[in-house]
């Protein structure tokens, strides 16, 4: 990016049509929520990654209870609904937090359930083994109870083996359970200290991740109130100014861009989809993304001066970068506390829709999930840095680009003869509802995005350019991503 372009002189209005743009980006938006809706519903739930967090959920019990015991089991029976891969994984929980016995327990009460929805072969076939696993541990726990054993050591203690498990079934608790199926192969009186050291290491490791990450969001959102109310009081008294500037002539040619956009957008991601998979499928997915940004030529092409696209689009730096990216992470911690607002909302939208919907309980319980997160659980370090260059540098490039950039501009431009608070706050809203629906979270997504998409936009009315939106957005996803890589 260059310093700010000299302003041209008027040009005659170029309007565009931003009524067909506005019926395209509708169109394209309906389509990427339904084929949420519809993923929503996918017979595998690792389309949804929400095995990837029901695995996160379970580690951090397991760390918590190692880490400073408690009353986890009680915490973990909201695990216990969902479909039978949850169940049996909640299990394998109840085993290691109150012992073979209630394991045992909970795999009856889940026999009992066959008779409203009856099991897949395989969901048949976990549920056996696992209840021969815990019935060889409940067994040495009987036996070591009545001292039925003999000691070459007063503080001996028998290990746990499963005997009834061949080494064929013990890998298939693996692959089918994946860290469930470790964590119930290796209890605490196991015949292998080593393979039960690693499991726990993950969920201790877990679990102190999550603990420092939450006590340092509240300290952050503690410190992003004290900037949010700095940051309006400066705006009261005019010590801040917003340096966006409205009364560019081609307002609709940029609905037509964004729409031209998701077109080259969603398009060829789609494809990609349904491509086998390749281990270089988030770079390549990553690089069509950049390559969509061709449709930043459709202005030049009707006719608007690149310098003047250039500037109408924030691609440029008013001073500093170093300051702009300063004034980018400043308007990210300000937002912080309304992502703690979001969150709230999300949690009550969920209340309302159990109340009045109902909800399945064999289905997978409604939540925010990102498709990413079991790849990103499983991934090897070249997959991993994929991952990193697709949200951290790739998504806010493209993103603010086209949603702070191009959208933002036209609709402020739709808006232009309102007042500045009107037209700013009638423009955040609607570019924040649409980056936030057209994102896989789903709907309970939508309140947390949505305040931090209002974040990004403060910081491109702020200023002018897109750097410090652009900080924002990467530092928000770099900081995401660092995180699950470390808990995992």
């Amino acid at each position: 990016m260059s310093t700010a372009p000299a302003e041209q002189p008027s040009l005659p209005p170029r309007r565009g049509r931003p009524l067909i743009a506005w019926l395209v980006i509708v169109t394209l938006s309906a389509i990427a929520v339904g084929y949420q809706v519809y993923a929503s519903h996918a017979a595998d739930p690792r389309e949804r990654g929400y095995l990837s967090e029901l695995e996160l959920e379970g580690r951090y019990l397991v760390g918590i209870h190692e880490i400073v015991g408690g009353p986890v089991y009680e915490q973990a029976q909201a695990l216990n609904r969902g479909p039978y891969e949850q169940r049996l994984r909640f299990v394998v929980l109840a085993g290691e937090l109150k012992g073979p016995g209630e394991a045992l327990v909970q795999l009856e009460q889940l026999r009992d359930l066959w008779e409203q929805r009856p099991p897949e072969k395989e969901e048949r076939q976990l549920t056996d083994l696992l209840e021969k696993l815990y019935r060889d541990y409940a067994d040495q726990e009987l036996a070591e109870s009545l001292g039925a054993f003999e000691r070459d050591a007063p503080d001996e203690q028998p290990p746990w083996v499963a005997k009834s498990l061949s080494e064929e079934e013990r890998e298939q608790l693996r692959e089918k359970l994946g860290w469930f199926g470790d964590l119930a192969l290796a209890p605490a009186h196991g015949a292998d200290p080593a393979a039960r050291a690693a499991v726990l290491a993950q969920a201790r490791r877990t679990a102190t991740v999550l603990l420092t990450v939450s006590l340092l969001a509240l300290a952050l959102a503690f410190l992003g109130f004290l900037l949010l109310c700095a940051g309006v009081l400066c705006l009261i008294l005019g010590v801040t100014r917003f340096r966006f500037a409205r009364g560019s002539h081609d307002g609709g040619v940029y609905a037509e861009t964004f729409a031209l956009w998701m077109a080259l957008y969603m398009l060829p991601m789609a494809a990609i989809k349904l491509l086998p998979w390749s281990h270089s499928r988030m770079l390549i997915m990553g690089l069509f993304g950049l390559a969509s940004l061709s449709a930043l030529a459709w202005p030049v092409l009707r006719g608007v001066p690149w310098r003047r696209v250039r500037q109408d689009l924030g691609w440029w730096v008013p001073g500093s970068a170093a300051v702009e990216v300063l004034w980018g992470v400043g308007c990210y911690l300000s937002v912080l506390p309304l992502v703690l607002v979001g969150l709230l909302i999300s949690n009550g939208l969920l209340t309302i829709y159990k109340h009045f919907a109902g909800e399945d309980p064999f289905g997978v319980p409604i939540r925010a999930s990102h498709p990413v997160g079991e790849v990103l659980l499983h991934a090897d370090w070249w997959l991993r840095v994929q991952i990193f260059l697709a949200a951290a540098v790739f998504a806010p490039i493209i993103e603010e680009t086209m949603f702070r950039g191009v959208l933002y501009r036209h609709l402020r431009e739709v808006g232009v003869r309102w007042p500045r608070s009107v037209s700013v706050l009638f423009s955040a809203l609607v570019v924040s509802f649409l980056f936030a629906v057209v994102h896989p979270q789903g709907a309970l997504g939508v309140p947390v995005l949505m305040a931090l998409a209002l974040g990004f936009t403060v910081a491109r009315e702020l200023r002018g350019s897109l750097v410090g939106a652009m900080a924002a957005h990467g530092l928000n996803n770099g900081l995401v991503t660092v995180i699950l890589l470390t808990m995992t």
